[in-house]
């Protein structure tokens, strides 16, 4: 709603409160970014962008700043067998700054199988104090996953 206020002939239009994301950072782990309100994300940088004659496409690592969260994002310009089946996923690896190692990563995949269309995945929490999270793709069940780099 937006109000209108006349000081000494003067109006003042006071904008609407923004929205806020009903998650943030370990909150939103696990959920959808669209359902939970995730606004104003980016695109990481190094997105995987792949062309062939019956397959173009693009996987990004998405990173939204109101949910502190990151995606892998899907974005299929074409594809002509439909029942292909592509893997899509996010990972985040945990750092450990007393072990200067890293941990397991928190990983969600979502299998997607369409023609054209955008589609993503459960989120993860956003990089701090030196994590890091990557989006990957692969096709099939036994194939190789293909990731965008570290970020």
């Amino acid at each position: 709603m937006m109000v209108l206020t006349t000081i000494t002939g003067i109006t003042f239009v006071a904008s609407p409160a923004p929205a806020l994301a009903a998650c943030t950072t370990n909150g939103c782990t696990g959920l959808d970014p669209q359902v939970q309100g995730c606004t104003g994300a980016r695109t990481m940088p190094d997105p995987i962008w792949y062309t062939s004659g019956d397959l173009i496409y693009s996987v990004q690592l998405r990173q939204s700043p109101v949910c502190q969260s990151m995606w892998a994002r899907l974005v299929v310009d074409y594809n002509a067998d439909p029942l292909r089946t592509m893997y899509v996923r996010v990972q985040r690896q945990l750092y450990n700054n007393q072990q200067l190692e890293w941990q397991a990563s928190g990983d969600y995949t979502a299998p997607i199988g369409i023609r054209t269309g955008t589609t993503w995945t459960d989120m993860v929490a956003d990089y701090a104090s030196g994590d890091r999270a990557r989006a990957c793709i692969r096709f099939g069940t036994g194939g190789s996953w293909s990731c965008t780099s570290w970020q």
